[in-house]
């Protein structure tokens, strides 16, 4: 699936990765003309940090700016960068989840301009598993350790004797413990002042991405973590239909994720 805007989450990565801070001035403006063509990209809408300007970046993430996040992608940190920063997250693998079963590969689009400012904002040709996006998700909330996900935690036999249990294994470490940090509280700041302020209250962070498909439908993803203090539980929602991201997908993490808690 397009991953839209919770995409924005790994383009945050690598601005964090490669120096700034969430705190970091971001050029924002109303229209970015995408490079090589005179197609200009709007914000999803207009004042606010989206409003132009050069809000903090954590300003422009809650907000979910598309300029923010095109431009950084397209121009400030390039191509090689976001395809370096994505792999590091599993994009462009197929992912094990037990033997024999594996996961499509999500991918990056490999074209500089138009198509990674596209692309860095979860459209074009960006394409996610919801199994990627969780995993993203899980390595915010682990401190920056993606761990190899797995189906079967435990089998009994009929005595209650232990056949096999799964064995955790650290899949990667595609960011550091501080910009893990930075995310966590940026995907705070999407509950509490930004797209998801429907959450606020419901003890899950995240970010929420809603993808056109142009087939009469929308994308609609919510990725992130819960409790927000404590994170225990990350996740990946995806529903297709009508409208965005916060009332839909946003709805049904936070009520699977009170049942979880519960």
């Amino acid at each position: 699936f397009p991953p839209g805007s919770s995409y924005k989450i790994v383009i945050a990565a690598t601005a964090l990765e490669s120096g700034l801070t969430k705190d970091s001035s971001v050029d924002t403006p109303t229209g970015y003309v995408l490079p090589g063509t005179r197609t200009t990209l709007p914000n999803s809408h207009e004042g606010g940090a989206c409003g132009g300007g050069n809000p903090p970046l954590i300003a422009a993430f809650a907000e979910s700016c598309n300029t923010t996040f095109a431009k950084l992608g397209a121009e400030e940190f390039g191509n090689q960068a976001v395809q370096e920063q994505s792999a590091k997250f599993g994009y462009g693998k197929r992912i094990e989840v037990e033997p024999g079963v594996e996961s499509a590969a999500s991918s990056f689009p490999p074209d500089r301009g138009a198509p990674t400012a596209l692309g860095s904002i979860g459209q074009g040709d960006n394409r996610a598993t919801p199994l990627q996006m969780a995993m993203v998700a899980a390595a915010i909330a682990n401190n920056g350790r993606a761990m190899k996900p797995y189906l079967v935690d435990k089998v009994k036999a009929a005595d209650q004797s232990v056949l096999y249990e799964a064995n955790p294994q650290e899949f990667a470490r595609p960011i550091s413990s501080s910009t893990a940090s930075q995310l966590r509280e940026m995907m705070t700041k999407v509950v509490t002042t930004g797209t998801a302020q429907n959450l606020n209250g419901k003890n899950v962070a995240g970010k929420t991405g809603t993808a056109e498909t142009g087939r009469g439908f929308n994308d609609r993803w919510f990725v992130g973590f819960s409790p927000i203090d404590n994170p225990k539980y990350a996740f990946a929602v995806v529903t297709e239909g009508q409208g965005s991201a916060a009332g839909t997908a946003g709805e049904l993490s936070a009520t699977i994720m009170q049942a979880v808690l519960r």
